[in-house]
């Protein structure tokens, strides 16, 4: 499961995080998601972390952003596949990869891909 909180139910408490009580990444090195057309959905001051998803045609997208860190965990919740796990990054996050993984995250994964017939699918 993406959540991998101590409080599940926060993916989707509408709560934006004290940044006074909690420091953020600066925002001109990693920008708010919603800039890049992910919706919030909630957060949790305890794991530091908010959430986020977005549509695409391959499905939802689920993105947990750290943001005392700036690292990320991206998951695709694909119809037929399942919940897949495309990016995971740690304190070597780099500010271009954390924007091309927001305007993205599809096409800028370190998931792996299988062919079905002549079609790529992402597993």
């Amino acid at each position: 499961m993406l959540h991998q909180s101590s409080q599940p139910h926060l993916r989707y408490n509408n709560t934006r995080p004290n940044y006074q009580t909690y420091n953020r990444v600066p925002e001109r090195l990693f920008p708010d998601p919603t800039k890049f057309g992910w919706k919030f959905t909630g957060s949790s001051e305890q794991d530091m972390a908010e959430f986020y998803e977005k549509e695409s045609e391959h499905g939802r997208v689920l993105l947990n952003f750290y943001f005392n860190s700036g690292t990320i965990r991206v998951v695709l919740i694909h119809a037929v596949e399942g919940e897949m796990q495309l990016f995971k990054k740690g304190r070597s996050l780099l500010p271009n990869v954390y924007k091309n993984v927001l305007e993205d995250p599809i096409m800028n994964t370190d998931a792996k891909y299988r062919r079905r017939g002549t079609q790529k699918i992402l597993i």
